[in-house]
């Protein structure tokens, strides 16, 4: 049986200002992960000082998983120079391990926003979503 490689990748804003959960910043992210060929993005959530995203690579053999998020947060500094330094220098990357393991995670990121007492229901949270579908199998 095949076990997919599915990664939850959190990057952060250094000193942890606010600078993420609008809708601009929203927007150029899908933008800039829309148009990455290495590796696809799932479902995501951006908090106003982090980002959650789970990604699968797209390609084999596929660049490392540090060298896609320089990519695209790069990408990112360059749409919104007012922001620099906009990323803390390094990412966090966990590799979900089982079925359960990946359906735990990805409640656990959805409710970021409750947690932190931003909206009462995740739903309400306008800043995450979901690019492709990533189905562990």
């Amino acid at each position: 049986m095949h076990v997919p490689t599915i990664l939850l990748v959190t990057v952060c804003v250094p000193g942890r200002r606010a600078v993420l959960a609008q809708a601009d910043v929203h927007r150029a992210i899908n933008e800039i992960w829309l148009g990455c060929r290495e590796w696809s993005v799932g479902r995501y959530t951006i908090m106003p000082d982090h980002v959650h995203v789970f990604c699968t690579p797209a390609v084999l053999p596929h660049e490392p998983v540090g060298q896609w998020v320089r990519y695209w947060k790069s990408a990112m500094t360059r749409r919104f120079p007012e922001l620099k330094p906009l990323w803390q220098k390094d990412c966090w990357d966990t590799q979900m391990r089982s079925r359960q393991h990946y359906g735990e995670r990805l409640h656990y990121v959805a409710e970021n926003p409750v947690r932190a007492g931003l909206v009462e229901r995740a739903e309400e949270w306008p800043f995450l979503g979901k690019i492709n579908d990533l189905i562990w199998l």
